[in-house]
This record gives structure tokens, sequence and C-alpha cells, in this order.
């Protein structure tokens, strides 16, 4: 698992790889656990501006589904 504090290291590595491939949509893994990675995720994506939206994964509440600007 990550730690909190590489949580934004590894999701503005994983968001810009993603924007430069062109991809629309991503899926953030959190995990499940007691929410600490999932709360950090959520600020994280809220600050980036190439972030057009996201929600937690129907399907799995352990992921999160990421739209991108295009």
């Amino acid at each position: 698992g990550r730690r909190r504090d590489e949580v934004g290291i590894e999701l503005d590595h994983f968001i810009t790889d993603a924007v430069a491939q062109g991809s629309p949509v991503v899926v953030v893994v959190h995990g499940r656990g007691q929410g600490i990675i999932k709360s950090e995720v959520d600020s994280w994506l809220r600050r980036d501006k190439r972030v057009e939206g996201f929600k937690p994964d129907p399907k799995n509440p352990g992921q999160m589904v990421v739209r991108l600007r295009g």
C-alpha cells in the first residue's frame, strides 16, 4: 500500500501519463481500509485542474473513476 504522503506524487505521475496518452477516464485504486488514502485522493483530485470530475466506482468502493479534461 501507499503512505499518505506518497499519494500526491503518485497521482501527479499517473494523471500526467494519462493526459499525455489522451485517456479521457482513468481509475484510481485507493483501497478500502480506514479511508485515510481515499480522503487524501479525494482532496488531491479536487485541487488538480486536469481533473474534470470524479466519483466512487459503483462496482468497487475501493476505487475512484476520474474524468480528465480534454
